[in-house]
């Protein structure tokens, strides 16, 4: 088994220098990363793209993944558009990073197969998976509190 961390869930962003260190140190062998705030598609530039890559090869840390979770989810019809534009371009950053794999949470999937809302999840999360492997990547998502029956 290989352990990594959630690198923000324990440094804030800018201390990435000094926190890579120390999760090689803990023996684990690997981090993902936030992608939102200062490591977005629109704040990181290729450079900065390029220097989170050599900081994780000179602690020799893998990158399995990038989270791309910008809280508003994808069942409320009314943020699902919004969430699909804000992941989009985190496909090709990943790739940028290094990984093929994007994380996200959809929300809560709702219990009654007939519901609209469920429907519409079932079409936005097509959505967001041809996105990903338009741009060679992969989704990966936990959803909610659901019972496995509902999922």
């Amino acid at each position: 088994m290989k352990t990594g961390i959630l690198y923000q869930n324990f440094w804030p962003e800018e201390k990435i220098k000094e926190a890579l260190p120390v999760i090689a140190g803990l023996g684990c062998r690997g981090v993902q990363l936030y992608v939102t705030k200062s490591f977005s598609p629109e704040n990181l530039s290729g450079t900065g793209r390029k220097d989170i890559r050599n900081l994780l090869a000179k602690h020799g840390l893998a990158l399995p993944a990038v989270c791309a979770d910008y809280g508003k989810g994808f069942v409320n019809p009314e943020w699902a558009e919004w969430s699909l534009e804000k992941v989009s371009p985190c496909f090709p950053l990943a790739r940028d990073l290094g990984t093929d794999v994007v994380t996200t949470h959809f929300g809560k999937v709702p219990q009654d197969r007939n519901d609209p809302a469920r429907k519409a999840l079932v079409q936005v999360v097509k959505e967001v998976a041809g996105r990903a492997l338009d741009a060679g990547c992969r989704i990966a998502t936990e959803t909610g509190a659901e019972d496995p029956a509902v999922l």
